[in-house]
């Protein structure tokens, strides 16, 4: 494994991982520790979008997509809200 490229090497185990390779396979094939491996699987994979959910706003009842919970004011009352904080 020593004078690879590095990126050659997560090329290697992000195919194994698809191809349906378990870590300990990965670990026993390319010599990786099982950080190494776990690393290059979950930090290199894009980030899953969360999904929206349809909300009422608090203020004015209009829907709007939300980002979670804590998001239940729509974009214009937010932006209203924001600038009544300058004003005073």
């Amino acid at each position: 494994m020593a004078g690879r490229a590095v990126s050659g090497v997560c090329q290697d185990v992000e195919g194994l991982y698809r191809a349906g390779a378990s870590i300990k396979e990965i670990m026993r094939l390319t010599g990786l520790s099982r950080s190494s491996v776990k690393y290059h699987i979950y930090i290199k994979e894009p980030q899953k979008e969360k999904k929206k959910a349809e909300r009422r706003c608090m203020c004015c009842g209009t829907r709007f997509a939300s980002e979670g919970p804590h998001n239940r004011m729509c974009c214009m009352c937010r932006k209203k809200d924001d600038y009544m904080l300058f004003a005073a």
